[in-house]
């Protein structure tokens, strides 16, 4: 079986994204977050305990993950009384032409 390759992060977007400022930052963020959700079930505080980053920041990677150039992570969210929870179930689409992020 053939080694995945792995692609550089694709570029995020947004207004106020200056790829030389923010690209390595946010892809590191997006890592730690990954890294986090596919273990279990998390709030966005519990997730922020464990990375050091904002809960707005998490929220807007877990969307990230979401998206087909970031991956097409399958990420679920379940209310937990007055707060959700967010876990990762894998890729929502498996093919051979994935993008891999090296994170």
């Amino acid at each position: 079986m053939p080694r995945a390759k792995h692609a550089t992060a694709p570029d995020f977007d947004g207004v106020t994204y200056d790829p030389a400022r923010d690209k390595a930052r946010l892809t590191r963020q997006l890592g730690r977050v990954y890294e986090v959700v596919k273990t279990g079930w998390y709030t966005l505080a519990e997730i922020a305990s464990q990375t050091g980053d904002p809960e707005g920041s998490i929220s807007a990677r877990l969307r990230d993950l979401r998206k087909e150039k970031f991956g097409s992570y399958d990420i679920r969210r379940k209310r937990v009384g007055n707060t959700f929870s967010y876990t990762c179930m894998g890729k929502q689409t498996e093919s051979d032409g994935q993008t891999r992020i090296k994170f």
